[in-house]
């Protein structure tokens, strides 16, 4: 972009460091605590807190564990193929139980191999409750 007037890498840099600015010194106002406080009185999942750092992530979990290999049920050689049933089944997601759309029960969904060349075949069943799926 020629011309006159600022660039974009310019402009980036002055917002960054009035944006900065701007939360260092909602941050020193003595009416900042008392409006902000705990989440801006919104159970902490409010608007308030914008210049806050608080965390992101979620408590860790247990670590990802790779799904499974589907079973290949064909007998011919250089065919794949592989029977899906998609359907509502409870997980365990970080120790909590849930009832989750699932693909053959398994969350997150099985992995199905094959190499390239294959002919690929899919039984797929939907056994899934909700209204417009079938």
């Amino acid at each position: 972009m020629g011309g006159n007037g600022i660039s974009r890498r310019d402009f980036l840099k002055v917002s960054s460091l009035t944006l900065a600015g701007a939360c260092a010194a909602l941050k020193s106002s003595p009416s900042y605590a008392g409006m902000m406080g705990g989440g801006g009185g919104m159970g902490g999942g409010g608007m308030g807190g914008g210049c806050g750092t608080g965390t992101i992530d979620p408590p860790p979990g247990s670590s990802f564990q790779d799904p499974p290999v589907m079973p290949n049920i064909s007998t011919t050689p250089g065919v794949v193929e592989v029977a899906v049933n998609a359907r509502k089944a409870p997980a365990g997601v970080n120790g909590t139980t849930a009832n989750l759309l699932t693909y053959n029960g398994f969350y997150p969904a099985p992995t199905i191999r094959a190499r390239q060349g294959d002919l690929l075949r899919i039984r797929f069943t939907n056994s899934l409750d909700i209204p417009g799926t079938n």
